[in-house]
């Protein structure tokens, strides 16, 4: 089956041309990306302007120091060898030079440059049809455009028009980086691809499938590069056989268990939170992630925490998921871990036992606050008086609490659900998250691991023994 391509590169199951352009994509950036991408996450965690669709409305993938933008889009239609010039120029329209000028626009905000080409990926013939016509005139889009005498002031208007909505410069700019790719058939092409594991393609295939949204339903999954990286690498990736790994603060490393690496932090953090050093900390578990990515080639972790919560927060961050570690935590009897292959189904049924509250207080602040609180523990009086001793005034207050035993089979909803209320504020101008913690260690280290691109997030911590707060660090 192949079907018309929609907007996004493999968002719908059932349409089976699209999905397969998502693995193409995928395939292709792998055979074209640098070795080294660690500094820079290799592929969109979030769609750019939009942040909502992930992987499946854009694809950047990037050589040297130039960034190439895919992205799949409905395409206008052609009579003969013309081009309906209203359909090109029609905001109306799914595709227009407007929209694909908007797309430019956005990906140049975020990026900070135009260092990047703007690639308009279809499976028809009108995309060399726009090649030639508006790469080779620079933009100018005088021929071949339908004729007719009646319509012709009409069209001059439309131009008219469309001129206002551009910034001329920049419209010129954005015409020498846009590019148009035609794939006429990606399942084909795909299987005469050289140089991939046995099975590595069909199970991106089903990796796109099982993360593609079904037409209607509103719910969301974004395909994570380790995932990815995993399949193509399942031979360093092996969970039967992990790197466990021991950080410990609060009491001594325990006998009995084979640590691959250990960090013991008792001499820095034996003392009251508010004198802690949290940047030597921070520097200690950076030396820590360096030693285990120079000694072994293995990135499945299985980390034994006794810590402070600050900490556990700032291990997830280090080792986050765009830096190709996957991580397990050991919480009492149980091995906790992320399944991602199911985030939108997690999200989807909820915790019934996650309780969220809402408080709006400063419409003009651009502070968000989230109180997690999974311990039965009565914290509130300390949090407002340290709101008030600080003089902190958010844009709101979202309280979270979680009735119940938290185990294996909890952790993944609760997570998933926490980061998708968090993301769903970000929208907004918010420039800082606070978040205040009584939670399990093993919630602080995966909540710290999916913290990316996201405004600096400020930590505070309860001590028992003041029965106040403290704040300890700041993730940026």
């Amino acid at each position: 089956m192949t079907e018309l391509i929609k907007s996004g590169a493999g968002r719908f199951t059932g349409n089976d041309y699209q999905l397969w352009l998502g693995v193409k994509l995928i395939c292709e950036w792998i055979k074209n990306s640098p070795k080294d991408h660690q500094l820079n996450p290799p592929w969109l965690s979030e769609e750019i302007g939009v942040k909502k669709y992930g992987i499946f409305d854009d694809i950047l993938l990037y050589k040297d120091n130039l960034f190439y933008f895919f992205q799949a889009k409905y395409v206008i239609s052609i009579l003969g060898e013309y081009i309906d010039e209203e359909k090109l120029l029609n905001d109306k329209y799914e595709l227009s030079l407007k929209e694909m000028y908007e797309s430019y626009k956005k990906i140049k905000y975020e990026l900070g440059h135009d260092n990047f080409e703007l690639i308009i990926c279809s499976n028809r013939p009108i995309a060399n049809l726009l090649k030639k016509v508006l790469i080779k005139n620079n933009g100018h889009f005088e021929k071949p455009f339908i004729s007719g005498t009646s319509r012709k002031k009409y069209k001059k208007e439309l131009r008219e028009k469309f001129l206002k909505k551009i910034e001329v410069n920049e419209f010129k700019s954005f015409m020498s980086k846009l590019k148009f790719q035609f794939y006429e058939s990606p399942e084909n092409e795909l299987k005469n691809m050289s140089g991939f594991p046995e099975g590595f393609i069909n199970k991106i295939y089903q990796l796109v499938k099982s993360n593609a949204i079904k037409k209607g339903d509103k719910t969301f999954s974004k395909i994570l590069y380790e995932l990815v990286y995993n399949i193509f690498n399942n031979e360093n990736i092996s969970k039967k056989n992990p790197l466990r790994i021991g950080i410990y603060s609060k009491m001594a490393t325990p006998k009995g268990i084979e640590f691959f690496k250990s960090l013991d932090l008792y001499s820095i953090a034996n003392t009251s939170l508010n004198k802690i050093d949290w940047i030597e900390l921070l520097s200690k578990i950076i030396n820590l992630k360096k030693e285990i990515e120079d000694e072994s080639d293995k990135r499945y972790l299985e980390l034994y925490i006794k810590s402070h919560l600050t900490i556990g927060f700032m291990i997830g961050f280090i080792f986050r998921r765009t830096t190709e570690f996957f991580l397990a935590i050991k919480q009492e009897d149980e091995i906790w871990e992320l399944d991602y292959t199911k985030e939108s189904q997690f999200i989807k049924k909820k915790d019934k036992k996650l309780k969220v509250k809402t408080k709006k207080i400063n419409k003009k602040s651009q502070i968000i606050i989230f109180r997690l609180n999974f311990t039965g523990k009565n914290i509130k009086t300390a949090f407002q008086n340290y709101l008030l001793s600080n003089k902190i005034s958010p844009k709101i207050i979202i309280d979270i609490s979680h009735k119940g035993f938290i185990n294996e089979n909890a952790i993944n909803s609760i997570v998933f659900s926490i980061l998708a209320l968090m993301k769903g504020h970000l929208n907004k101008p918010i420039k800082e998250i606070h978040i205040f913690n009584a939670i399990p260690i093993g919630l602080a280290v995966f909540l710290g691991y999916n913290f990316n691109a996201f405004p600096p997030i400020h930590l505070y911590e309860y001590d028992n023994n003041k029965n106040k707060y403290i704040y300890t660090n700041v993730l940026k």
